[in-house]
């Protein structure tokens, strides 16, 4: 529906990507001209990301950037959200502490 969006929200923050691809597409593309925009939107939530660089022509990413294995807590919270209420920066204060 148009004007009705989905909040989400993540206790420590995390990063995201919300694309009209599914994952197998993604896989299955050599070339973005294969890929064509899905009904339905994809949604990854991501605890954290390791840095970019291999090292196999360059340099590996820094330590800061580096995402070692350890046990970790990540909280998260989606809520449906629509234009008459606050704002979405205002909500997200409300269902995350």
């Amino acid at each position: 529906l148009r004007g009705m969006g989905l909040l989400a929200c993540g206790n420590p923050t995390f990063n995201f990507t919300a694309l009209r691809y599914s994952t197998e597409a993604l896989d299955a593309a050599t070339h973005r001209h294969e890929l064509v925009p899905e009904e339905n939107i994809t949604l990854h939530l991501d605890y954290k990301h390791h840095g970019l660089g291999s090292a196999s022509c360059g340099p590996g990413p820094l330590p800061q950037y580096c995402l070692n294995p350890e046990e970790f807590s990540f909280q998260y919270r989606l809520r449906p959200f629509s234009p008459d209420e606050m704002s979405p920066a205002a909500l997200a204060r409300t269902v995350v502490k």
